[in-house]
């Protein structure tokens, strides 16, 4: 992706960020699709959003490309990772899976 695109707007008017964990600045939230958006609000009030939908391998390179010029803890950063995005069969996501399975971050239900 040679460019992105991003809409601005006013945190208080349009606020993504109140459906994950209070702290996040940047956060890739997938659709129902996989595909993902990235969202990124400041200190001023205001927030950007991508316009153009990325796949897990790419937002994961912007959100840390992002993290790092803002210069972010780590921990301001949140990736929804949903069972459809890493049960997918691509190779990122098979190796973001087994990570989460050796850390303890990811299971399934039993089936009953």
């Amino acid at each position: 992706m040679d460019k992105m695109h991003f809409t601005n707007y006013d945190v208080a008017k349009h606020n993504p960020f109140e459906r994950f964990p209070p702290g996040k600045y940047i956060v890739a939230e997938a659709d129902d699709n996989g595909e993902y958006t990235l969202h990124i609000r400041f200190d001023n009030g205001l927030g950007r959003s991508s316009v153009e939908k990325m796949e897990l391998l790419e937002v994961v390179i912007l959100a840390f490309k992002c993290q790092e010029i803002l210069e972010l803890p780590f921990g301001a950063v949140w990736f929804d990772l949903p069972n459809h995005v890493v049960d997918n069969p691509s190779l990122f996501n098979r190796h973001v899976k087994e990570m989460l399975k050796r850390n303890g971050l990811y299971w399934k239900p039993a089936k009953h």
